[in-house]
């Protein structure tokens, strides 16, 4: 069953800046990572028990997922 995802303002401002950092360099590469990581949002929101549990939270409510930034070049 497909979740919602909600950002909070701190999660928008974070992806925002993390994307002008690498816009710094690469106008290219902040777009692919951009689109890495909303096709990461997107897929939490269909498989909800996806990536990892978060082991400092220890909640299965609470997911990660890594990104390979080399495989995004």
């Amino acid at each position: 069953m497909a979740s919602e995802i909600v950002w909070s303002l701190d999660s928008v401002n974070a992806l925002e800046e993390i994307v002008s950092y690498i816009q710094k360099d690469s106008f290219h590469y902040a777009a692919i990572f951009t689109e890495e990581i909303l096709d990461l949002i997107e897929m939490a929101a269909a498989h909800p028990d996806a990536g990892r549990i978060v082991p400092e939270i220890d909640d299965p409510a609470v997911r990660e997922f890594c990104i390979d930034c080399v495989s995004l070049m």
